[in-house]
């Protein structure tokens, strides 16, 4: 599928990373304007700084042990971006797991029953009140629609809001010692990722 403008990046440890400021046909590196938007999109390299394809991106992530999916929380070109690579990575035969910090760790076991086809998407956010922890969370229902249609686990990876808000302004030395159990036992702040 050629997926809608955004960015995707893909981390492993080497030097090969590649990003795409858009998309462009699967077999062919040119500008093309998005249907629905109008927009010209593109995917370059950063590396060579040359254009190059989707096929070509979803290929070079295939090598990676790790892939981070970055959006701008807003942009629903991102999500579409995000669930294309979830599926071009599963087409792949890659090992997924897909986890979401704008999910809270409590909500994990509502996360499993909507990952199990217990329960659909706006049942998840209804019960998890996702509406009230995070505003836009709608826009994740594509990549977490294609995980869920591909088997594909689903992890909810951030601490509740108050605690990360609390470490924020306070420090980790000022948490209870029920809220620092929801952290892991080292906690590194000059992690770039």
């Amino acid at each position: 599928p050629s997926p809608p403008p955004g960015a995707v990046a893909k981390t492993d440890g080497s030097a090969n990373a590649r990003a795409g400021t858009g998309a462009g046909a699967n077999d062919a590196a040119s500008a093309v304007a998005d249907a629905d938007s109008g927009r010209c999109s593109l995917w370059i390299d950063l590396y060579t700084g040359e254009p190059t394809s989707f096929a070509d991106i979803l290929e070079d992530l295939h090598r990676a042990r790790v892939t981070y999916l970055g959006e701008g929380h807003t942009l629903e070109r991102h999500h579409q971006i995000q669930a294309d690579v979830v599926n071009g990575l599963a087409d792949l035969g890659d090992t997924l797991v897909l986890g979401l910090e704008m999910l809270e760790t409590y909500m994990q076991p509502e996360v499993d029953r909507y990952g199990k086809g217990e329960i659909p998407f706006d049942t998840l956010a209804t019960r998890v009140r996702w509406s009230k922890r995070w505003g836009n969370y709608a826009q994740y229902r594509e990549p977490m629609e294609a995980a869920r249609r591909r088997g594909i686990p689903i992890l909810a990876l951030n601490a509740r809001r108050e605690v990360v808000h609390q470490v924020g302004m306070q420090g980790l030395d000022q948490l209870s010692a029920e809220d620092r159990a929801q952290l892991p036992a080292e906690v590194v702040f000059d992690q770039p990722m």
